[in-house]
């Protein structure tokens, strides 16, 4: 018994992928997604006071990242690791001076908390590959 608890314990920690992470660390205050008509409005003329987020949502944050990081038109994996690493950077060192959102955005929420108690180094490798690699939902347009 002992050696199956200690298994199932062991694959949960070795199962842990980015959407995973999100949804345990990220998601009471990162929505998933909301359409970018709806967050325009919200943030441009609403202050955020239509949708009342409490974070960028993850369809925003991946947007402003692959825009504002890096060259995203040069190469993908060059790209990617600009990317990954800027974020791992954001969650253990939040701070609003580095904000890739617009202003609108970042004049909305407090700095998040940091993450560097929350996340070991495997957990901020899949957390912000699972963001960089974010899809739209199919059914969402």
């Amino acid at each position: 018994m002992k050696r199956y608890i200690i298994f199932l314990a062991l694959s949960t920690f070795v199962l842990a992928d980015g959407e995973s992470i999100y949804k345990n660390k990220c998601a009471s205050c990162h929505e998933y997604y909301v359409p970018a008509e709806s967050l325009m409005d919200n943030f441009m003329n609403h202050k955020n006071k239509k949708l009342n987020l409490k974070a960028p949502t993850i369809n925003q944050l991946n947007f402003r990242l692959k825009q504002m990081i890096g060259e995203p038109k040069g190469d993908l994996e060059f790209h990617r690791a600009e990317v990954t690493e800027f974020i791992k950077s954001y969650l253990i060192s939040p701070d609003k001076q580095k904000s890739v959102c617009l202003l609108e955005v970042i004049n909305s929420f407090e700095t998040m908390k940091s993450m560097k108690n929350e996340l070991n180094s495997k957990e901020l490798d899949e957390i912000s590959n699972w963001i960089y690699d974010y899809k739209q939902p199919k059914d969402k347009k």
